[in-house]
């Protein structure tokens, strides 16, 4: 996705499980961290043609602390404001 692009949209699988407690916790191929701490990453950077991913920025979504309804709902929505003025 172009760094120009107006808005960028990002699908990441969460799924919510019940712990040996009763309360309500969160999984998924992408999700990190322990419990009661868990976070999803967004990581920017370059892949030329034939090369490495260079990292260059990176994002880390908190999931602890997320309403139950969002939890037990399904889908969560976030809006991240990270851009800074163009300095060209």
């Amino acid at each position: 996705m172009p760094a120009h692009a107006a808005e960028a949209v990002f699908e990441i699988p969460v799924e919510t499980v019940t712990a040996s407690d009763g309360t309500a916790d969160v999984r998924g191929p992408y999700v990190q961290g322990r419990r009661g701490g868990r976070f999803v990453c967004l990581t920017w950077g370059e892949l030329p043609p034939g090369g490495e991913f260079a990292k260059f920025r990176r994002a880390e979504i908190c999931l602890a602390g997320l309403p139950d309804d969002a939890v037990s709902g399904g889908a969560v929505e976030t809006v991240l404001g990270l851009s800074r003025p163009c300095s060209d």
